[in-house]
């Protein structure tokens, strides 16, 4: 079985927390409980959880009161701005603290039975921090339709759309992407979609240097049409089995896009707009423009 880092990273809002969910199941990966996010070096209870999920009765218990999901607890506290950067974390970001700390604490993570560790990141990849760490690290990216990502993200309590870009934290705009948003009336609908464009177009760049053995790209939309193909493309891609037990739990979820509600949620004109915004981006992964 490999033993690389399995990254799973989208723009947020964009499907990933379910795929997360789904392959937390595989008995062959690891990942941070809960409590590990709150108490980071609760390493040895990490690995009692770990053991204890393919028991019956226990496994299911633990799981749910251990939900997978993004540990920015334990990142931040190994690296203190991994949360929050105005920036993605590059390959210079990475200081000997952060590597002293991290690489051992994800050594640690890992059980007998369960050798590959999985995080879930969701804003900037943070690619090239992680691969200066982990060179062999794999990184699956999944992509959702632009618009309704937006409109799920402006309806989350967390949403810095609404600060507008000198204050949301995400840096610059490009000069194209301005006019749009400037001539759009500063419209909060096209600035969402431009922030998920400005993300997709990122990992793009950041990327570029990797080859299908360490990147991997699928759509929200592919995942739920088919997701047996999809899923099966991720475990190999990761090294990973259909394991039984996996495979039972897998037949347990019901995957399903509801992409087709985002045009009720906005006027005709907010949905032209939105979709004007960036409609090159959204051919590129050939969703109807």
């Amino acid at each position: 079985m490999a033993s690389a880092p399995l990254f799973l990273i989208g723009t947020g809002r964009c499907g990933s927390t379910i795929l997360h969910r789904v392959l937390s199941h595989h008995p062959h990966l690891a990942w941070p409980t809960a409590t590990c996010n709150r108490q980071p070096h609760k390493l040895d209870y990490n690995r009692r959880v770990m053991n204890a999920l393919e028991l019956p009765v226990i496994g299911d218990l633990l799981w749910r009161k251990e939900q997978v999901g993004e540990v920015y607890g334990f990142w931040d506290s190994h690296f203190h701005g991994f949360s929050t950067p105005f920036r993605d974390l590059v390959a210079e970001d990475v200081d000997e603290r952060t590597r002293n700390g991290l690489i051992p604490t994800f050594e640690a993570l890992k059980t007998s039975s369960r050798p590959n560790v999985m995080m879930k990141i969701t804003g900037f990849p943070r690619i090239g921090f992680l691969r200066e760490l982990w060179p062999d690290a794999k990184f699956v990216h999944l992509v959702r339709d632009g618009r309704p990502t937006a409109l799920s993200d402006l309806a989350m309590p967390w949403c810095q759309v609404w600060k507008g870009i000198e204050r949301w934290g995400w840096g610059p705009l490009t000069d194209e992407q301005r006019a749009i948003w400037t001539a759009s009336g500063e419209s909060f609908h096209v600035l969402a979609v431009l922030l998920w464009e400005k993300l997709i177009k990122n990992v793009w760049r950041v990327s570029a240097d990797l080859d299908d053995q360490h990147y991997l790209e699928l759509r929200y939309e592919d995942l739920c049409a088919e997701p047996k193909t999809t899923v099966d493309k991720i475990l190999s891609f990761a090294g990973l089995d259909w394991h039984p037990s996996f495979a039972r739990k897998f037949e347990s979820y019901d995957l399903r896009a509801t992409n087709d509600k985002w045009r009720k949620q906005v006027t005709d004109a907010q949905a032209e707009l939105m979709t004007r915004a960036i409609e090159s981006t959204l051919q590129h992964y050939d969703y109807e423009t």
